[in-house]
């Protein structure tokens, strides 16, 4: 092996160090941002309100609720305990 050949594969490998260090790190950010882009597609495609779950009421103008819900059931996440 010459010089010339050593030093070119040396130049070589070390021109391909950063990539190949960085393409794992970019190839799960693409992977990432395709999943939100889906959640956000999936969001802005869905159905709107469903007019007979929503009941608009103007006679009654001494209510102070500006929304009121009845039976309803909402979830987020892991249940947080607050320490008082």
């Amino acid at each position: 092996m010459t010089s010339n050949v050593a030093f070119t594969t040396l130049l070589i490998f070390r021109l391909l160090q950063f990539p190949m260090t960085i393409f794992p790190v970019a190839l799960g950010e693409i992977v990432q941002i395709w999943a939100s882009m889906k959640r956000v597609e999936e969001y802005l495609e869905a159905d709107e309100v469903k007019m007979d779950c929503v009941t608009y009421t103007e006679d009654k103008p001494k209510e102070r609720n500006a929304i009121k819900i009845e039976n309803g059931t909402f979830e987020w996440g892991l249940e947080q305990k607050k320490e008082d």
